[in-house]
């Protein structure tokens, strides 16, 4: 059982934003539909849900978080980050009615109540800005090793391409997946995707989580990055199969069995072989 200090504090609260600055801090303002109906929702802020949220998923615990984990204190993470969305998703869905509550959390329950793809966004925000609000996990000190040569200009700029364009491969992957994951998405098999919506509503959706750390990665892993169209259409081809032309527009039929293996990102164009090799 829980201590309801931070439910109360939640349902009272009358300021969907926060006072901090981080994007967690701003209220999840959108338009959703209820029983054919457009309505504007204001919900709390995510980071107003952390103390909360952590408050369960504790179970006496000491939480830290690790990348884009939530950990123990060993290091080891408590549940996969599905589960622990799971998790949120159905603690969001039972949050109890109250006739004192104040609109803020009135929205949060009339959200989860609806049919709303915002629903998996918001609870990925609550998640990010919980496991935000952790300390870093610390590894234990392995002994010094010696400092590798300093790069060239060259080489920096290089490392630097690459490590964005892994993260806009794996942002755009990622997104991918979630979208076929979502049973409530228009992303079923047979279905017919314009090519350009498509990558519009990716934009969109990843520039939400742009900068914070990719799955399951290591604090100095991939993070979000908005990718660009050849990159994100590259990907998309390999796990949707080729975009068909039409006379209008280019379509990707949603495959019974999208590719899920990983993408293999190109080499840096500007990178030379070995002559030998």
């Amino acid at each position: 059982m829980t201590d309801s200090t931070h439910l109360d504090h939640l349902a009272h609260s009358r300021r969907a934003d926060a006072r901090g600055s981080s994007r967690y801090d701003r209220a999840f303002a959108r338009k959703i539909d209820t029983d054919g109906l457009g309505r504007a929702i204001e919900c709390p802020a995510p980071s107003l849900l952390a103390d909360y949220v952590l408050e369960v998923l504790a179970e006496g615990r000491t939480l830290l978080r690790r990348g884009a984990l939530i950990v123990d204190s060993t290091g080891e993470p408590i549940a996969s980050t599905d589960a622990l969305l799971a998790r949120i998703h159905g603690l969001l869905e039972a949050l109890p009615e109250r006739p004192d509550a104040a609109e803020p959390y009135r929205d949060i329950r009339l959200l989860m109540a609806t049919g709303s793809t915002y629903r998996a966004v918001y609870v990925r925000q609550v998640y990010d800005a919980a496991r935000a609000s952790l300390p870093a996990y610390r590894a234990p000190r392995r002994a010094r090793e010696e400092r590798a040569p300093a790069r060239t200009s060259t080489e920096r700029a290089r490392a630097t391409r690459a490590r964005h364009r892994a993260a806009e491969v794996g942002s755009a992957r990622s997104w991918l997946l979630m979208l076929l994951d979502d049973e409530e998405s228009a992303a079923r098999p047979g279905n017919r995707l314009d090519a350009a919506s498509l990558y519009a509503s990716a934009a969109s959706s990843i520039e939400e989580y742009e900068g914070d750390l990719l799955d399951d990665a290591d604090e100095d892993g991939p993070r979000w990055r908005v990718p660009g169209k050849r990159t994100f259409y590259a990907v998309a081809d390999h796990v949707l199969g080729a975009r068909t032309r039409t006379a209008r527009a280019r379509l990707y039929i949603i495959p019974a069995e999208p590719n899920r293996d990983p993408f293999v990102v190109p080499a840096d164009p500007t990178t030379r072989e070995d002559p030998a090799s």
